[in-house]
C-alpha cells in the first residue's frame, strides 16, 4: 500500500489560528533577540506600516492572511540579520508579498537554482503530499543522458535528505511531520507561494533570476514523468514489497506516473521512456502493475499492457498502443477484452475510443456479459448510444439470462443519485430501442421484478410506460412471486413474492428504502 494516501492532506504552513498565534509569539521573540526592545507594539508596528501593501494581485486572497504572511516572511530574514544592521534591513523590506518572494527567488545560489526549480515544479503538481525522501529522490535523477531517458543515479543521491530539500528550496517549502504516516512531508510553507510560482505575475517579472522559476504546468507535469520513468525503468517483478525502500519514489511512480503522462501534451515529451515501460517483453510494466495493483506473486501479467491501462483508464498510453499494437485489441483479461475492462471501472472516454477499433460489439467477457451490459449497469448513455448504433443486441443475455436493461435497474439503492440518474436515461434509451420489458433471466425476474427489489420508483415507473406486464411471475423454489412483489435486498434467494403488491419490511435496512417500496405500490396500482 502506498505510505501516503491520494487524499491525504496536511495544514498548509502560516494558515489557521493556533499556527497564527505560535508563530506571532515566535516573530517576537526574534524581535526581541534582534535587541529591538524599546518598540513593545514592534510587529504590530511593522505590519501597520505596510497596510498600503496591496494584496489584489491575488483575487481571492484574505487580506489578514496574506499580511500576516508579509510580516512571517520579513521576520524570516530579520533572523539572519545582525543587531547592528536590524534598522537598515527594515527600511529596506520588500512592500508586497510578490516583491518578497521574488527576493527570496534571487537569493537561491545560481549552483542550486535548477536543481530547486525542479523540486518546486514537483511540488506543483504532485498528486499528493511528497515525503521528505520522495522529493529528495528528484535530485539523482540525471535529465541531461545522451539517451534523451532521465536515469535514476544513486550516487546523486544526498546523504541528509531533508537538509537537501531544504538547502535547494530556501524558505519557500517547510517539512512537516505526519504522526499517522510516522513520516514527513514537504510542502509549500504557504498557499500564497504556489500561487504566485504558477502565476502571470512571475512570467512577466523583468527580472531574469525570478522569471526563471515562474512554473507552467505542462513542463511540470513533464518532469514529474520523467523523474516517475526513471524509477519504474529501473524496477523488476522481483523487486518485493522489503526491496521497495531502495526506490523511496517508487510507490508515488507506480500509482500516479500516468496521471502526470496524460497532462496536456506531456507523452510527446517522453514517448522514448513509454516505449520501454510498455514493452510486454521486458520485465518493467510487470514490474509497474505489480506494484500499482498491490499484488506481489511475481509472475509477469498474462495479458498485455492494453488490457490493464484500458481498465485504469489512461487514455493517452491506451491509444499509442492501439496504434502501435493493434492485434492486442483482442487479448483478454480478467472480465474479457480491453473493452470490457475500461466499461467495468466505468471509463466512457476509453470505451468510446476503443470502440473506434472494435469488430465485434458483442464480444463475450465476464460472466457472458456484453459491453452493453457493462455499459447500461454503469449508467453510461454515450457508450449505450454508440452500441445500439452500432447494432449491438439490446436484448443479449449474459450467464445469468439477464438483459442490458435487468443490468442498469440491479442494485439501484447503492448507487449515487448522479449513476440512478443516468441509468434512467439508459433505461428510456434501451427501451425505446426495443429492449424487452417484460425479458425473464433465469430465475424468470423481469426489469420489474429488479426496480421493485432495489427500490427504484422511478425505474419502475418507467418500465410500466413501455407496457411491462405487472403481473409476470417468476419462478422459484416456492412456488413464484409476480413482478410487483420482490425478493429481500440482502439475498437472491428464491422466495415467493411480486414486484408490487409485497414489500417485506423486517428485511429492509434504512427507512428512505421502504418510504421508495410504498412509492412503487401507488405507481404500480393503476396498472393492476
Amino acid at each position: 500500500m502506498d505510505p501516503i494516501a491520494s487524499d491525504s492532506t496536511t495544514e498548509p504552513v502560516g494558515s489557521g489560528d493556533s499556527t497564527r498565534r505560535v508563530a506571532y509569539a515566535d516573530m517576537l521573540d526574534t524581535l526581541q533577540d534582534l535587541s529591538i526592545t524599546e518598540e513593545p507594539e514592534a510587529l504590530q508596528t511593522l505590519a501597520e506600516e505596510h497596510d498600503h501593501v496591496d494584496y489584489a494581485d491575488v483575487s481571492s486572497a484574505d487580506d489578514n492572511e496574506y499580511r500576516f504572511r508579509w510580516v512571517f516572511c520579513q521576520l524570516e530574514t530579520l533572523r539572519h540579520c545582525l543587531p547592528a544592521s536590524v534598522r537598515r534591513i527594515l527600511a529596506e523590506l520588500p512592500e508586497t508579498l510578490d516583491a518578497t518572494y521574488e527576493r527570496i527567488l534571487q537569493e537561491i545560489p545560481k549552483s542550486n537554482q535548477v536543481h530547486a526549480h525542479r523540486l518546486l515544479q514537483c511540488l506543483t503538481v504532485a498528486v499528493r503530499p511528497l515525503r521528505v525522501e520522495e522529493l529528495a529522490e528528484i535530485l539523482a535523477v540525471d535529465f541531461s543522458t545522451s539517451e534523451g531517458i532521465p536515469k535514476l543515479n544513486e550516487a546523486l543521491r544526498w546523504e541528509d535528505q531533508e537538509q537537501a530539500v531544504l538547502s535547494a528550496c530556501s524558505s519557500l517549502v517547510a517539512v512537516i511531520g505526519v504522526e499517522s504516516q510516522n513520516s514527513s512531508v514537504v510542502q509549500f510553507s504557504h498557499f500564497s507561494v504556489k500561487e504566485f510560482l504558477t502565476s502571470d505575475r512571475l512570467a512577466t517579472s523583468k527580472v531574469d533570476a525570478t522569471r526563471y522559476h515562474h512554473i507552467p504546468l505542462e513542463p511540470a507535469h513533464t518532469i514529474m514523468a520523467q523523474a516517475c520513468l526513471s524509477v519504474l525503468l529501473r524496477l523488476d517483478p522481483h523487486i518485493g514489497r522489503a526491496s521497495m525502500k531502495v526506490f523511496p519514489l517508487a510507490w508515488y511512480a507506480a500509482k500516479h506516473f500516468g496521471d502526470h503522462a496524460e497532462f496536456g501534451s506531456v507523452l510527446s515529451h517522453i514517448w522514448d521512456g513509454v516505449d520501454d515501460l510498455l514493452d510486454a517483453d521486458k520485465s518493467h510494466f510487470a514490474a509497474w502493475f505489480q506494484i500499482y495493483q498491490d499484488h506481489w506473486d511475481h509472475e509477469h501479467p498474462d495479458v498485455t499492457p492494453l488490457y490493464y491501462l484500458s481498465e485504469c483508464g489512461y487514455r493517452g498510453l491506451v491509444d499509442y498502443l492501439i496504434s502501435k499494437h493493434p492485434g492486442d485489441m483482442n487479448v483478454r483479461g480478467y472480465y474479457g477484452a480491453p473493452l470490457h475492462g475500461a466499461l467495468e471501472a466505468g471509463h466512457a472516454d476509453i470505451a468510446q475510443l476503443l470502440l473506434i477499433h472494435c469488430v465485434d460489439v458483442d464480444v463475450r467477457g465476464y460472466e457472458v456479459r456484453t459491453p452493453l451490459h457493462l455499459a447500461a449497469g454503469h449508467g453510461l448513455l454515450g457508450v449505450t448510444r454508440t452500441l445500439v448504433e452500432r447494432n449491438a443486441d439490446v436484448n443479449a443475455r449474459d450467464l445469468s439470462g439477464s438483459t442490458p436493461l435487468h443490468r442498469a435497474m440491479d442494485w439501484w439503492y447503492e448507487q449515487s443519485e448522479r449513476t440512478q440518474a443516468c441509468r434512467l436515461d439508459v433505461v428510456q434509451f434501451l427501451l425505446e430501442h426495443g429492449a424487452d420489458p417484460d425479458a425473464k433471466d433465469s430465475h424468470r425476474w423481469t426489469p420489474l421484478h429488479e426496480a421493485s427489489n432495489y427500490g427504484s420508483a422511478k425505474g419502475a415507473e418507467l418500465i410500466l410506460e413501455y407496457g411491462a406486464n405487472i403481473h409476470a411471475r417468476n419462478e422459484t423454489f416456492h412456488g413464484g412471486h409476480s413482478a410487483v412483489r420482490s425478493r429481500t435486498v440482502n439475498s437472491r434467494t428464491p422466495t415467493r413474492s411480486s414486484p408490487i403488491l409485497y414489500c417485506p419490511p423486517t428485511h429492509i435496512t434504512g427507512s428512505g428504502r421502504l418510504v421508495k417500496r410504498f412509492v412503487i405500490w401507488s405507481i404500480a396500482l393503476p396498472h393492476l
